[in-house]
């Protein structure tokens, strides 16, 4: 069985294959969604990379299941505050308000 999970770096899906194998075409929701629900995300659409998942290959399309990222990993459009780009941004909006401010 394979899965795919976005990989928002290399603006791709990342597979990953488990020995498992689906019996069936059609694939039920995730166990974790429940009906009625409004505004859910992607890493909450989805169903969760299987443990046993190793990676074989990426490419622009997805195959097989979409799956989440498994834990560490962070949703699309979050960015780290931790990154350098983002204190360079906070750097000149501040520096803008400053010259605004003088």
């Amino acid at each position: 069985m394979i899965y795919s999970v976005w990989n928002q770096g290399s603006c791709q899906y990342d597979y990953f294959e488990v020995p498992t194998e689906r019996s069936t075409a059609n694939a039920s929701a995730p166990a974790h969604l429940r009906p009625g629900t409004l505004g859910v995300t992607m890493m909450h659409a989805t169903w969760p990379l299987p443990v046993d998942a190793v990676p074989v290959g990426n490419g622009p399309i997805a195959q097989g299941r979409i799956a989440a990222p498994r834990d560490g990993a962070t949703p699309v459009g979050d960015v780290p505050i931790s990154t350098p780009v983002t204190w360079l941004a906070i750097g000149i909006g501040a520096a803008a308000l400053l010259r605004k401010m003088l």
